[in-house]
């Protein structure tokens, strides 16, 4: 397989597309000379219009295996089943969905009693001093997210694009979701 094509195959994988569904795709796109060079037989010329494949892609959670750039190695995907990758990948969601409509309320209750959130270099330990940092730092700031990946039977590891309140750019970090009964329980957030 090409590099493009794998490329192809992360997005689709990223955007939902069973592998089922990827070779009906790459079907269409090959036509109907792709099979007879593969050496089967020629198709019969169609005797009313071609009509395309129908498909039923499944559409999962962002479950992806990020491509690594030359020199990098990949974070693992440790995904035990479809169900169970689905809950954990939409746990931490609770905290983007609380930054963005600035609930400091509803941020509080995403995480354990003695949870850290490490920030960089700095540790923020307990739920009021969470509240405390994103009231300061994180509240009306926007996030883009990026990648989504199940990096261990409860972690979340996330590439996201974050906007600081009152900025006009951006940058990239890892955030990296430790959970526990549903709840964060260590957020490690770093530069990418």
């Amino acid at each position: 397989m090409s590099r493009s094509h794998r490329r192809m195959a992360v997005r689709l994988v990223w955007l939902g597309v069973t592998v089922a569904s990827w070779a009906a795709l790459a079907a269409c796109a090959a036509g109907p000379t792709a099979s007879a060079a593969q050496g089967s037989e020629p198709a019969a010329a169609p005797t009313q219009p071609a009509q395309a494949p129908t498909t039923t892609a499944t559409f999962l959670p962002l479950v992806t295996q990020p491509q690594a750039s030359e020199g990098e190695t990949p974070v693992p995907t440790h995904a035990p089943t479809a169900t169970a990758t689905a809950d954990l990948l939409a746990q931490p969601q609770c905290y983007f969905d609380a930054v963005a409509s600035e609930d400091l309320d509803a941020l509080g209750e995403c995480f354990t009693p003695d949870a850290e959130i490490i920030d960089v270099g700095r540790h923020i330990r307990g739920v009021d001093a969470i509240r405390t940092w994103a009231d300061n730092e994180v509240l009306g700031g926007r996030y883009s997210i990026l990648e989504r990946t199940a990096t261990g039977a409860q972690q979340v590891r996330m590439l996201v694009r974050f906007t600081p309140p009152g900025s006009s750019g951006g940058f990239r970090a890892y955030y990296t979701f430790d959970l526990a009964g549903g709840k964060i329980t260590r957020a490690d957030l770093q530069y990418a």
